[in-house]
């Protein structure tokens, strides 16, 4: 009877062993889940901009490498614009921060109603976006999205108690007529975008020589 019992009892002993053996991987499982999901949570808030939850930069030049590689491949051509929004200091030192937020979201919106889908707008910081527009096949194509983005802008919209209607100085090059990598089609946009801005008005400006002319950004 004695060696039943013992018997019985290490039988007992083993079976809520194996049993919490079990559950610890079942919770070390579970565990291993939820810092995956969390880390796959961060990877893309850290690839967001946290005002306007735009890609951000690092998005944006890893999305601009890969249309790059693919129209490389396929002969094909992209845009990209350099948007400044004209004058967004004088309404943050009189409206507030807070209402310079509301602007930039604003602006965010703005942008995103004026390119399709498939197509990437970015908050570079501050006051400053890029939009990547690919499949683009004429230098019409990128100007038909400029003449968008200044009409989204320039409909008056209420944030708070203000009413404001905003402006945008654009920048815009191609690939592969302006440059071959990420960051010299963006720099080649940025200074674009700033000979629109010392123009004084609305403008946007192609990077081409040939097409280096300020034009009034208003709808077509």
């Amino acid at each position: 009877a004695t060696a039943q019992t013992t018997q019985e009892a290490t039988a007992s002993l083993l079976l809520e062993a194996n049993q919490n053996l079990v559950c610890s991987s079942l919770l070390a499982q579970d565990a291993a889940d939820t810092s995956a999901r969390a880390l796959s949570t961060l990877a893309r808030s850290a690839q967001r901009d946290a005002l306007t939850g735009l890609p951000n930069r690092e998005l944006l030049l890893d999305r601009l490498a890969q249309a790059i590689a693919v129209a490389r491949g396929s002969g094909g051509k992209l845009a990209l614009l350099f948007v400044d929004m004209n004058h967004f200091k004088s309404i943050n030192d009189a409206m507030g921060h807070a209402v310079g937020d509301q602007v930039l979201r604003q602006a965010a919106a703005c942008l995103l109603s004026a390119v399709r889908e498939g197509d990437t707008v970015s908050r570079q910081g501050g006051d400053e976006f890029l939009i990547l527009l690919d499949g683009v096949s004429q230098p019409s194509d990128a100007m038909r999205v400029a003449h968008k983005v200044v009409s989204a802008l320039g409909t008056p919209c209420r944030i708070g108690d203000h009413v404001v209607r905003l402006s945008a100085s654009i920048g815009i090059c191609l690939y592969p007529d302006d440059g071959d990598t990420p960051q010299l089609l963006i720099d080649r946009a940025d200074a674009a975008m700033y000979r629109a801005k010392r123009s004084g008005t609305d403008a946007f400006v192609f990077h081409a020589q040939g097409l280096d002319a300020f034009a009034p950004l208003v709808p077509a």
